[in-house]
This record gives C-alpha cells, sequence and structure tokens, in this order.
C-alpha cells in the first residue's frame, strides 16, 4: 500500500529548522518532523543522507476550518461560477546531491505525482454534464502573491519494493533536468479538465485546480490566495449520444450522485421526467449461437490441424445421428460456419487452436437444426508429369514460451506480460531449438529475436543493457541499448553457422555497463530459412510464395494412406484429389499439382496424424439464450457451474429483500458473448448487455462466486509444473494494468459498463473460492448475519501500523469520526506493543468481543500486516466471532489479492480470501487492495468509506464500497484505486439496521379526473424508488409494469400504483381513475415552455416555444406583456442580444394560459481583434488604438506585462496608445481588456512595438 519510508534504513536523521523573512501571506512555521522507525540503535549523529525531510507546520489560522474550500457563487443549468479559496499552505524543505529544494502541501489537498517535475498541491471536484452538452472552463479573476527562491521539489520515481516479503511503493529521487530550465509557471492553467466518464447514464467531468504554480527556472512560486472561475455548458454540435439520459429512477446511484457532484440540484433530477429506454440501443457482441434450448455438441481444440470426429462419439453424448440427415450436420466456430467433409460414420474438419492472451483453445459448434450445412470444396492435384517438382519452400520457424511473469511490466512497451526467461548482468542461458531438412545450398538464414530490458538506472545517460548473442557458439551480435525498452533485431547469418537438427542460442549478459542494475528478458526469437519438402513424422505443413503451376513432391511417409489439404483459406480448406502415391524405398511421397496465383498453404498427411479431440474436449450443451430468456434483475449471480447449488439459497435470500434475481452460470456468459470461448471479457459485455437492454431499474449488484487466478493459459504449470498445481479459473478476473503494479485484478472493470472510464456503474463483490464447503461456509454466514442492532455493532477496531506517521493519525481521525456518530473506537496501535504479539493477541480479542468493522493501516502483503507480523491467516483460527462476525477493511497492500495460482503445497489464498473463507468466524465481507497505493490516497478512500457508513448511516456495503471509491476519485486519489480496491463479499449485504422505515409517497400528475382530451400522466415519488403500476384495475405487484416514461392515457382507465425505496419500504396502493369525455368541457389552461430557458450565454440562442396542447402562443421580445394582439409564435425565435422574451398561449376553448418570462444574456466572447502593431520611429508621433469586440462595452484596457516603448502611454478608457518615443528597440508587452458585465470578462494578447532610429541621424552617419 504504501509509500516508503524515506528515512528508512539511515542511521538518524537532521531536523532543520528553517528561517526567512515573514513573507506578506501565512506560511506554517511549527516543525512537524517525520518520525522515522530504526533498527533498536538509535545514533545522536545528526547525518544528511540521501534524501533529508522535515516540514515546516504552522497552527490552524485563527477562526479557520479548513485551508482550502470551494464557494458556489452561482449555478443554473447552463454553468456554473465557483470560487477555490485558500488561506495558507506549509513548506518543507528537502535535499538531494546537496540541492536545496522546497515541497509544498496544503491540508487536505492532493498533489501532482508527474515523474521530474515539481509537486503541486490540487483541489479536485466532480461536475455533472448535462445531455448533450460539453465543457468549457474559464478563469474569472484570481488574487495571487509571488515568493521567491522557491525551487519545488519533483516527483520521484515509484517502484515496487520488497523488504521482508512486505511489499510497498519505493521513492528514488528523479528530476526532469530540461523541464527545471523553463522560464514558465507551471501548471500553465490554474484550472484544467483532467477526466471525463460516466456514472450509470450522467456524463461527469473531474476537474482540477490549482492554487500554487511555480517557475522552475526563476525558482518563483505563484499561491492564488483566491481563484475564481466559470464552467460553462455548451450545446454540442452534431447527433445526440445514446445513454445519455439522466438516471431518475436508479435509486442508489442517484443519491450517490447527489452526494458526489456539486452541480447536482442544477441539473434538474428533482423535476427531471423519466425517459423512454430504447432496448435496440445496444445488442452486445454478436458472439452468441442458436435458439435457446437447443442441443449442441461443443468441441474443444488446441492446436491447427486436420480433426476427425466420430459418429460413434456423438451417438456416446446421447444423440441418435442415425436419425439426422447428414446434410443437417453443421459446424461453427467464431460465429461463423466452416465447411465440413462428411463420410458414413465421421466428419473431418480443418481446426485451428485459439491465439489469444486468455487461452489456447478454440470452440467449435456442431449443430443438427434443419437446413444443409456446408460443405468442404475439393481440387484437382493431378500432378504434371512434364515439371519438375518444387525443391524447397520458405519457412518461419517461430519459438516462444511463457515461463516468466514480469506483473510490472510498462505499458509503454507492450500488454503481454509473459517471456521466456530473464537474463541477470554476468550470467547466460541457453535455448536450444531444431531446425529440421535445411536447404542443401540455401541463402543466407535470418534470425530476429526479442529482449525486453527489465531495469533502468535513471542516475545515468548510458546504455544500461549490454548483450551478447551466440548461435552455436559463434557471436552473432553485440549490443547496447537503456532501460525498459524493447530491443528488436534482424541478424542475417551464413547457413554454414547453422545446424541441420539441433542448434543452440545462447543469450549472454556481460554485466559491463557500469549500470548498478542491468538484467532483461528474452521474450522470442525466430529464424526464417529455405527447408526441403520432406514429412516429418508422416506430417507436413507448408506455405509456398511463388505464382503459376507448380509442382510439389512430399517424401519420407511411412503409409502410402496420404491425403492433401488446402488450407490457404482457413475457414474455406480444400481437399486435394487425385494426388499420386508412390513407394520410395521404404517410404511413400506424395505428388500434386496446383496452379498458384498467389502464395498457398498446404498440409500433407497420413491418416494416422489425423488429429481426434479427447472425450473430455467433446460436450453436450443446451444453450441457454442470455439475450432473450432474461427480461430484468436487480441482482446478478455469476457462479461456475460447480457452486450453482450453492448459490441457491442466498438467491432465494435476496428475493425475500423483494430483489429481482437472476443466477447465471458463467459457462453460459462465454456460449452467449465469446462463441464459447474463455474469455473474462465476456463477463463486461453480459453485463453490459444487461444494463442497456434488460427491463428497467438496471441491475444494480453483482456478485461472482468462485476463485481466479492470473495465469489465464497454465504457463506456470506447463514450464514450472514441479512448483504449480493445475488451477480452476472458476471465474476469472480482468487483469488491469496499473500505474505502478503493473497487471493487477480488478472486478471493478467488469462494471464499468457505460463509457470508457474506470468509474463502476453497479456495485460488484467476489465470493473467492475453490470448493462447495467453501461456498457454503460463506452463503451461510451472509444468510445467518442479522442486521439488528447489538451493543457490540458499536465497535470498531483500529489497528495501525509504526512504520509511518500517517497509519496511527489516520486512524485517529478515523476515531474521531467514529466518537461523532456515537460508535467506540477501539485502537490497537503497534508503537505500544513493544512485543507484537501482543498486539496479535488484542486484535483476536477485540475481534471476538465484537467489532462491526475492523480496519488495519500500514505495510501489509499477500497474507500479513507489518513487517512485525501482527496478523496473518493462522491467526485467524484463534477467533470465535460466529455470532459477532466482522467487517474488515484494510489500507495497506495485496491483502485482497485473490487471483494467485495455486502450488504444490499451497491453494495460495490472500489474508482476504481467508478471513471471508473462514467457516462460522472470521469477516462477514472484506474490502482491500488487489495492488499497491499511496497512503495518502488510502486515507482519503478511508476517510470517506466511515463517512458513509458511520456518518451517512449507508451500511449497504456495495453502496458505500462505490461511493468511497467515486467521492475519493473525485478529490483526486488516482484511478488506480478505483480499479484495484475489491469487495469480497456480498455487495448486498447492510451491516447495520435500516433506519429509513417510512415508506415513499407517488404521486400522479394530473391526478384523476373527467378530461375532455388524453392525458399524459407523470409518475413520481419523493424519493429514489421504483413505481409499478397497471392499468386494467388489477392490483399491481413488483412483477408489474415498471414506471419508465409518462404514460398516455387515450380512453377510461384506472391507473393502480404504488413505489418502493431503495432501503424496501412499499407503499400502500393509489388509485387514480380517468374519464376521457370529449364532450365535457375543456377548463384547462395550457403549459408553455421555452427551451433553452433564460440564462447567460456565449453565443446568439434559437428559442422554440412549444405547448402541451393545441394552442396558439402570443409573445413579445421588448419587455411588455403580450396580448392575443401581440406577435403569433410560427417559427423559432433567434436572440442574438439581452432580451427578455414574455409569452403565453391560448388554446382552442379560449383557456389563457400564464404569461411566462425569460431573461436571455447573450455574451459574446471577448476577443481583441488588433493583430499586428505598426513599427514607430524615435521622436515622430506614435498613435494606434486597439480594438475589441465580445463582452459587454464599455471596456478598460491595460498593459499586463513588458514594457512600452519609452514615451508611449496606454489609455484605459479608449485601448489608444499615443506619444512621442524616445528609444530605438523592439519592445515587447502583453495588454489585456475587460469588460464592464458582471462576471467580468477579460482577453488578453501579446504584442510588439519596432521603434526605428531617426532617418536623418542615420544619413548624417553614413555622410
Amino acid at each position: 500500500m504504501d509509500v516508503m519510508n524515506i528515512c528508512r534504513n539511515r542511521p538518524s536523521y537532521l531536523l532543520l529548522t528553517l528561517t526567512k523573512k515573514q513573507p506578506e501571506f501565512p506560511v506554517r512555521k511549527n516543525i512537524k518532523p517525520f518520525r522515522c522507525k530504526f533498527p533498536k540503535v538509535f545514533f545522536s549523529i545528526l547525518l544528511i543522507s540521501f534524501i533529508s525531510l522535515t516540514f515546516l507546520a504552522i497552527p490552524d489560522l485563527k477562526g479557520e476550518e479548513k485551508s482550502s474550500y470551494i464557494k458556489i457563487l452561482k449555478e443554473d443549468e447552463n454553468g456554473i461560477v465557483l470560487e477555490l479559496k485558500t488561506s495558507h499552505f506549509d513548506t518543507g524543505k528537502e535535499f538531494h546531491n546537496n540541492t536545496s529544494y522546497k515541497s509544498i502541501e496544503i491540508p487536505g489537498l492532493e498533489i501532482t505525482r508527474e515523474k521530474g517535475k515539481p509537486q503541486i498541491p490540487f483541489k479536485s471536484i466532480l461536475i455533472g454534464i448535462p445531455p448533450q452538452k460539453r465543457i468549457k472552463i474559464s478563469i474569472l479573476n484570481t488574487k495571487s502573491s509571488i515568493f521567491k527562491g522557491y525551487n519545488l521539489y519533483p516527483s520521484p520515481r515509484i517502484f515496487v519494493k520488497k523488504e521482508e516479503k512486505i511489499k510497498y511503493l519505493g521513492k528514488e529521487f528523479s528530476i526532469d533536468k530540461s523541464f527545471y530550465l523553463r522560464n514558465s509557471f507551471y501548471p500553465a492553467k490554474l484550472a484544467e479538465i483532467t477526466f471525463t466518464g460516466y456514472m450509470r447514464e450522467q456524463e461527469l467531468a473531474q476537474i482540477k485546480i490549482y492554487p500554487i504554480q511555480c517557475n522552475p527556472a526563476s525558482k518563483e512560486m505563484k499561491f492564488h490566495e483566491s481563484i475564481r472561475l466559470e464552467i460553462v455548458f455548451i450545446p454540442e454540435n452534431g447527433t445526440v449520444k445514446n445513454f445519455k439520459k439522466g438516471i431518475k429512477g436508479n435509486g442508489p446511484y442517484e443519491e450517490m450522485l447527489k452526494s458526489l457532484l456539486i452541480n447536482y440540484r442544477s441539473l434538474g433530477y428533482e423535476k427531471k421526467k423519466p425517459v423512454n429506454f430504447n432496448k435496440n440501443l445496444y445488442r452486445g457482441k454478436n458472439k452468441s449461437l442458436s435458439g435457446a434450448g437447443e442441443e449442441l455438441v461443443k468441441v474443444y481444440i488446441e492446436e491447427d490441424g486436420i480433426y476427425r470426429i466420430d459418429f460413434s462419439e456423438i451417438e456416446n453424448l446421447g444423440i441418435n445421428i442415425s436419425q439426422i440427415p447428414p446434410e443437417n450436420i453443421k459446424m461453427k466456430t467464431g460465429g461463423k460456419e466452416i465447411p465440413l467433409y462428411v463420410f458414413d460414420n465421421y466428419i473431418l474438419f480443418y481446426g485451428r487452436g485459439n491465439r489469444s492472451e486468455y487461452t489456447k483453445a478454440n470452440v467449435y459448434w456442431l449443430s443438427f437444426g434443419e437446413g444443409n450445412g456446408l460443405r468442404m470444396s475439393t481440387t484437382d492435384g493431378t500432378p504434371s508429369t512434364s515439371s519438375a517438382p518444387e525443391p524447397y519452400f520458405k519457412e518461419t520457424a517461430h519459438f516462444e514460451e511463457n515461463g516468466e511473469y514480469w506483473q510490472n511490466k510498462p505499458i509503454s512497451i507492450d500488454n503481454d506480460h509473459w517471456l521466456w526467461a530473464k537474463i541477470q548482468a554476468q550470467n547466460s542461458k541457453e535455448f536450444s531449438f531444431q531446425l529440421n531438412n535445411l536447404a542443401d545450398a540455401g541463402d543466407d538464414i535470418l534470425l530476429r529475436f526479442g529482449l525486453e530490458g527489465a531495469t533502468e538506472n535513471i542516475e545515468m545517460d548510458d546504455p544500461d543493457h549490454h548483450v551478447r548473442v551466440y548461435l552455436n557458439e559463434n557471436l552473432i551480435d553485440d549490443g547496447l541499448w537503456k532501460g525498459q525498452t524493447r530491443y528488436l533485431k534482424e541478424v542475417l547469418i551464413s547457413q554454414s553457422l547453422f545446424r541441420d537438427g539441433a542448434n543452440v542460442l545462447k543469450i549472454e549478459a556481460p554485466g559491463d555497463t557500469g549500470s548498478n542494475v542491468d538484467s532483461f528478458y528474452l521474450n522470442w526469437f525466430e529464424v526464417e530459412f529455405l527447408k526441403k519438402i520432406i514429412a516429418e513424422n508422416d506430417f507436413l505443413m507448408f506455405s509456398y510464395e511463388g505464382t503459376g503451376q507448380k509442382t510439389f513432391e512430399i517424401t519420407n511417409f511411412s503409409g502410402s494412406d496420404i491425403e492433401v489439404y488446402d488450407i490457404t483459406q482457413e475457414d474455406n480448406p480444400l481437399r486435394v484429389l487425385n494426388s499420386s502415391v508412390e513407394s520410395s524405398g521404404n517410404y511413400y511421397k506424395v505428388k500434386f499439382n496446383d496452379n498458384i496465383e498467389n502464395n498457398k498453404k498446404y498440409i500433407a498427411l497420413t491418416t494416422s496424424k489425423i488429429k481426434k479431440p479427447s472425450a473430455s474436449d467433446i460436450k453436450l450443451v443446451t444453450f441457454k439464450d442470455l439475450k432473450s430468456s432474461i427480461t430484468g434483475a436487480d441482482y446478478i449471480i455469476i457462479t461456475h457451474e460447480d457452486f450453482y447449488q450453492s448459490v441457491m439459497p442466498l438467491s432465494d435470500y435476496r428475493k425475500s429483500k423483494g430483489l429481482r434475481v437472476e443466477v447465471v452460470k458463467i459457462e453460459d456468459i462465454y456460449d452467449n458473448f465469446s462463441y464459447g470461448i474463455f474469455d473474462p471479457t465476456a463477463i463486461k459485455e453480459f453485463l453490459k448487455f444487461a444494463y442497456k437492454n434488460w427491463t428497467l431499474p438496471r441491475p444494480t449488484y453483482v456478485l461472482l462466486v468462485g476463485d481466479a487466478n492470473f495465469d489465464y493459459k497454465g504457463n506456470l504449470v506447463q514450464y514450472k509444473g514441479n512448483l504449480y498445481a493445475h488451477t480452476i479459473n472458476y471465474v476469472p478476473t480482468y487483469m488491469l494494468d496499473t500505474n505502478i503494479f503493473g497487471q493487477t485484478p480488478s472486478d471493478n472493470w467488469f462494471v464499468c459498463v457505460n463509457g470508457d472510464d474506470y468509474l463502476p456503474d453497479m456495485f460488484i463483490g467476489r465470493i473467492p473460492v475453490k470448493s462447495k464447503e467453501d461456498a457454503d461456509a460463506v452463503i451461510n454466514k451472509i444468510i445467518s448475519y442479522s442486521e439488528n442492532e447489538f451493543s457490540w455493532k458499536k465497535n470498531v477496531l483500529l489497528v495501525a501500523d509504526n512504520d509511518l506517521s500517517i497509519f496511527e493519525s489516520l486512524s485517529d481521525e478515523l476515531a474521531t469520526q467514529l466518537e461523532s456518530a456515537n460508535f467506540i473506537s477501539r485502537e490497537v496501535y503497534l508503537k505500544n506493543y513493544p512485543i507484537p504479539a501482543n498486539a496479535t493477541s488484542d486484535i483476536i480479542n477485540y475481534i471476538n468481543d465484537g467489532a462491526l468493522l475492523t480496519n488495519y493501516s500500514g505495510h501489509g502483503s499477500l497474507t500479513k500486516w507489518a513487517t512485525e507480523v501482527i496478523f496473518k491467516p493462522s491467526d485467524i483460527g484463534s477467533l470465535t466471532n460466529k455470532e459477532k462476525l466482522t467487517f474488515v477493511v484494510t489500507l495497506n497492500c495485496l491483502n485482497a489479492y485473490f487471483a494467485l495460482p495455486s502450488t504444490k503445497s499451497s491453494q495460495n489464498f490472500s489474508l482476504g480470501e481467508d478471513f471471508l473463507r473462514a467457516k462460522d468466524k472470521g469477516a462477514i465481507a472484506f474490502y482491500g487492495p488487489t495492488g499497491i497505493g499511496y497512503p495518502e490516497e488510502h486515507s482519503i478512500l478511508a476517510k470517506e468509506l466511515f463517512s458513509t457508513i458511520f456518518e451517512k448511516k449507508r451500511s449497504n456495503l456495495g453502496y458505500a464500497t462505490t461511493q468511497a471509491k467515486i467521492s475519493a476519485f473525485g478529490k483526486g486519489v488516482s484511478q488506480d484505486i478505483v480499479a484495484t480496491f475489491t469487495l469480497l463479499g456480498d455487495p448486498g449485504l447492510r451491516l447495520l439496521p435500516n433506519t429509513d422505515t417510512t415508506p415513499p409517497v407517488a404521486t400522479a400528475s394530473p391526478s384523476g379526473g373527467t378530461y375532455s382530451i388524453s392525458q399524459l400522466v407523470t409518475l413520481s415519488a419523493d424519493e429514489p424508488s421504483t413505481i409499478y403500476y397497471t392499468l386494467d384495475g388489477l392490483e399491481p405487484t413488483i412483477a408489474s409494469s415498471v414506471y419508465t416514461e409518462p404514460i398516455s392515457i387515450d380512453s377510461d382507465t384506472t391507473l393502480n400504483f404504488f413505489a418502493v425505496d431503495e432501503e424496501g419500504n412499499v407503499e400502500v396502493v393509489k388509485t387514480e381513475n380517468y374519464v376521457i369525455d370529449i364532450t365535457a368541457p375543456d377548463i384547462i389552461p395550457p403549459v408553455t415552455t421555452a427551451s433553452p430557458v433564460g440564462g447567460t450565454y456565449t453565443t446568439s440562442q434559437t428559442v422554440i416555444l412549444t405547448t402541451n396542447e393545441s394552442a396558439t402562443i402570443y409573445y413579445t421580445l421588448n419587455g411588455l406583456e403580450p396580448t392575443i394582439a401581440s406577435s403569433v409564435y410560427t417559427e423559432p425565435i433567434i436572440i442574438s442580444s439581452d432580451t427578455t422574451l414574455k409569452f403565453f398561449a391560448v388554446d382552442t376553448a379560449g383557456n389563457a394560459g400564464d404569461i411566462k418570462t425569460e431573461n436571455y444574456i447573450i455574451r459574446k466572447a471577448l476577443t481583441i481583434l488588433s493583430e499586428v502593431l505598426p513599427d514607430g520611429e524615435v521622436g515622430n508621433q506614435y498613435t494606434f488604438t486597439f480594438e475589441a469586440t465580445g463582452g459587454k462595452p464599455s471596456y478598460k484596457w491595460l498593459k499586463v506585462s513588458g514594457r512600452l516603448p519609452l514615451g508611449l502611454k496606454l489609455d484605459k478608457k479608449s485601448g489608444g496608445i499615443y506619444g512621442r518615443p524616445k528609444k530605438a528597440g523592439k519592445f515587447s508587452f502583453k495588454i489585456q481588456v475587460k469588460d464592464s458585465g458582471k462576471p467580468q470578462r477579460r482577453a488578453s494578447k501579446k504584442y510588439s512595438i519596432t521603434i526605428k532610429k531617426m532617418a536623418f541621424l542615420l544619413q548624417r552617419i553614413n555622410s
């Protein structure tokens, strides 16, 4: 989890007191040093080591609660004006190589972490973007101070460090030297959009605001006490985006948005009507098969070749093949039918293995329905008697193994984390390979290989890596390269250096570059050479490059039953007929002819080499169509077949709580969304389909049941079988490339189904079990867990490591949150335990006594807390908390890493898994990281989690953990935190009793009554709810229609409806009776609306007036009250200047609506029109007037930087420059114009004036 303690492994540290002139703005001064952990002996010697750090901390300014806060000044549907106020900053001093740096910290703000560039504090906020709008930011004004002598400390290089089996983030000094020579302020913009994405259907943006800027070259720092900015929503051009329709009716997420978006209110959720959902918007990738209920034969294939399936094997599955017409036998793969060759009692086809990153096994589907299947065509291969056979073909022999897993491989190289072998400095490795039947006198042979640098020394510019490559003890390459990058090489080698048969490639790392680290990987190598057309072990697959009539003669077969296939088109192979087979000594040869128009590829083999799938690779499947058989669900359980029966009690339990539940087998997901092939991305495609297409409300909860492992293909078993055991990937996870830790398990990725971002659109959890016994144990704990309030549920255990002060300070802050919410904190701080085993005993005792939540903050690993190991899996055996199960949260590294393959000696469960799996004890759920992170970011996450559970009383685990992640992200934590913090447990579980027992109140508008025209009825509730209704007079239930859009009532109708809120409270059924009587008098006035509504805009607006019934609209644009003598609305109104629009409507019955008013303010962008200034001459009168457009006149002109030529002045009102220049030269400056609007707009532009010497003076000198 954590950052390296920068004082670690140092004998002591130097405490520095900084003295300097008090700046105009308050800077904190109290010394607050980092506390360091030392090995038992303390030294009194003061020593400046590699990095030394202290912070200058000052007390809070009197009467001030926060050092930085956001104030909203204006907010409407068109945008928002806000101000960031920052009262002070903290200053620290750091050293590297005798260079002094300053670090800046503003409490509550995150810092930038761009390697080698200055660390800058920033404030992060989330903004909701209205549909069909884009966002634009402009700075209105700032209040700033400049400080001299601020050489800001650069962000270090972050790497994964391991110490005593504990992994954490290490820091290494890194500086971008060229960047520190820049003479400009950084960041260049005071506010910027750093992220856009979606939370369900709501588009949102993350905006970062920087109250600190620095100039690396001049060592100046600009502190902005106040930054006022305007965020404007601008209509998009073009078509409407799909899915961005607002999320009314998605209860938990709507409530979440309310607390996350600073402009939630102005987005109009309270008054927004539900929208119609188009089920045809997303159909998913077309990777499914036939209709539901059809029996199919599923065939798994891993290698390329000609395959045979006997009819007897199909009959063994229970299919009476004798009753099926042969022409009805069909085969598909990848959604496409392929041709078969059907004989009396078997079929032949050309099959290919899978080359994806997830599996070697491809899937072929046999079906037997109506319609004729494709059949393999033939081609005539009668050999020519006049042309000589081709002697050679060009072969590319590729050699690659995947025995090494490089987890944190930089994404900049590629995303292939499996490599052949690692070569360390001053070592070498040999790789044997076979090349058979080399051409007798071939050309030079081309050898290619790919190496990848595993290490990088950032302190030196010279190459890190030196490699020597030998072929059969002959040096063929000697190369250098730098960093974690590829080294790709092609070498043309004399054929004489190769052997026909066994060869050896040797890779050597001399280790002589001067780098303190030098290691690299071999990924692959390949050899391109001419090869004789000779069968090997009765089989030959070869390609031929050329054109024209060609004869091929393939020798060295042991039998005469030789068959030839043209597989140039792999999905449409041809069987070559009429080839000739002759004996050749003790062997046989086949000869055939072909007219080649382009390159060709062939297989020649004896019938004994036709492949047959094993019995276990042929299965009968009853296809379940997930795209039509399920109509809707709130809660989805995705399980492996082995745990299907185990999850059914949980399904029934959640149904009893009022949720619509669907249990889906993982194999059915593969069959529907990846053609039956093992592929983790199929899970996301399924959830995306369910989210986009199922009946509203959309699914909210997803539970994965089954363990996963990162070794999708079983590489470790294949290449390191002495250590690793076969591990079933029951329900796979997605291995996401994170910024620091590399590939990391991320179930969160599965539920990011709307938009290309990391924000989850559903609540997801996992029960990572490998046996039915474990599944039963976990599910029994969940069902037995009582939400009722007990005295022990007031207790929360806080455990803190002693290695960094933040571990304890965070726990203290969490304790304060608990106290304010009337909960009791119990602390186990390692610093208070000279004997770590005593800390372990107290942790066990406190959990046994009862702790609603157990939180650990500190260093960690897969199975441990702290370097001193104060808790480990075996300690769970001492727990006896069957009736007092705890929710465990860990703010460390890797405790929730659930995706490990089993070894020969262990099933490799993480501490989080063991806490959850423990039968009748341990944890009810576990929330922790699958990767590594910063303690500062974990701190923000923990505070948000505790606030949600204890202060906001939202203890549903799916809601609380998701809310905490997104809220922390909104405050600036990295996307990696969102992606890798994982809930092991049921996302539907609630820790505390429901405090909301009040049912919602639903209303219908208009209410029941007698109407002369059809009515459009809107149903709404006073809190986030799902509304069910009927129109036939029957009592509605949760199986009735779900309200999603206004209901059109055209005839006499009884509308019954009720609402269920997200806490499960159900209101009584209400009834509204509507009578539509066209003879009844119409006394209801029409309602007129304008779109867009009034507001401030930067461009002209086209306003459309509409009514809810047939009516005539009257309007004025001059502010006067309209009458029936005013203008009649017939077409959209163009408003290009400040305008007051007033309007009303009169319907056909003479009913007049209320007069409405919309005020439009058009503030076009303020722009300086002047481009180039004319030259001037010393002593001669100079006059020039700047011109501007946009904004609100009148304008005020200022020179904000640079200098005017001596003798010239700028008139602030007119924008004119006038006077007589007194000095020649080129003068550069920046002009700014301000308008008179509120808020005030500004524009600026850089100019230069060249002043020439007086002409007569030049003539005198020349004469």
